[in-house]
């Protein structure tokens, strides 16, 4: 966890110093304090901007589960390119869905990203939801489910290496493509 993790509070501190400086200077006068108050409030923008500009691993990995999703709700043939080539079963998994379910509407919430073995591996618990459609059921209305996925980092891209569908009441893992009412 860096320094920027957190900037909001240093971004707070320095905007309430500012604000001290300033009020002080108006007051009582004295360049001091005016001068305080400027490399205050321009630390405090420099933070803030920092914050803004720095994307953090989780950030990216965030990003990348999300991509994933849209591209998978498209059918997008490169769906398959967010996923590890280390990972030729969940491949399959992910081409047999995208021929037997049409996903729209999808809703992803409750992330939770860890990261292991010195950033090359981050693992995200999330919950998902969308309206689904099934080859050969039709319409089986919206669907949530819980996951556990693992990302790997190949060639400088997180990839998904990993999925393990959990119960939503106990964590206790279930499979895959079992349906969500039974």
């Amino acid at each position: 966890m860096g320094l920027l993790s957190d900037s909001w509070i240093i971004v707070l501190s320095l905007g309430i110093a500012t604000l001290v400086a300033l009020i002080v200077w108006t007051r009582h006068g004295g360049t001091i304090w005016r001068n305080i108050g400027i490399l205050c409030g321009l630390l405090t923008l420099l933070v803030a901007a920092a914050d803004i500009l720095t994307v953090s691993d989780r950030e990216v990995v965030a990003a990348r589960l999300d991509a994933l999703t849209k591209s998978f709700e498209a059918k997008d043939p490169n769906t398959l390119a967010f996923v590890s080539a280390q990972s030729p079963e969940l491949r399959g998994i992910i081409d047999m869905g995208m021929k037997a379910v049409t996903v729209r509407d999808v809703r992803l919430s409750d992330f939770d990203v860890r990261f292991t073995s010195d950033n090359t591996r981050a693992i995200v618990n999330f919950r998902a939801s969308g309206d689904m459609d099934v080859a050969g059921f039709g319409n089986v209305g919206r669907q949530p489910a819980k996951f556990e996925a693992v990302w790997v980092r190949e060639d400088g891209l997180w990839k998904l290496f990993r999925v393990v569908r959990k119960n939503p009441i106990n964590d206790s893992p279930i499979e895959l493509m079992r349906p969500s009412a039974s």
